[in-house]
């Protein structure tokens, strides 16, 4: 993914990168903590319109609790690092299969 980087403008090692991936990696782990027998887990980053939007569906169909009492220490720095550039966390349930998706808006830096 750290590859990629580049091709949207995103300098590979700068604060930006490491957030990103930072949130993907807690993102993947709240899925093996919170919904170990999900038998998908799809991650995705998309790219438009001045900002980079992290995805990650599982097969849990429960939604995460993002209030500030509710989020646990991962989620809350989830959401910490996408207000930092502008952006947020949020949740809703899969399209395509039972589940949810967990998303993530960032701000592009300049």
């Amino acid at each position: 993914m750290a590859e990629q980087f580049p091709l949207v403008g995103v300098a590979p090692g700068s604060a930006f990168a490491d957030a990103v991936l930072l949130v993907v990696s807690e993102l993947v782990t709240n899925v093996l903590r919170h919904a170990p027998r999900s038998p998908v887990t799809d991650v995705g980053i998309t790219v438009a319109a001045g900002q980079l939007v992290v995805s990650v569906a599982d097969a849990e169909p429960r939604l995460p609790d993002l209030t500030d009492d509710g989020m646990g220490a991962g989620l809350r720095m989830v959401a910490e690092l996408a207000a930092d550039h502008d952006g947020d966390l949020s949740a809703e349930p899969a399209v395509h299969h039972d589940g949810k998706v967990v998303l993530v808006r960032f701000q592009i830096p300049s």
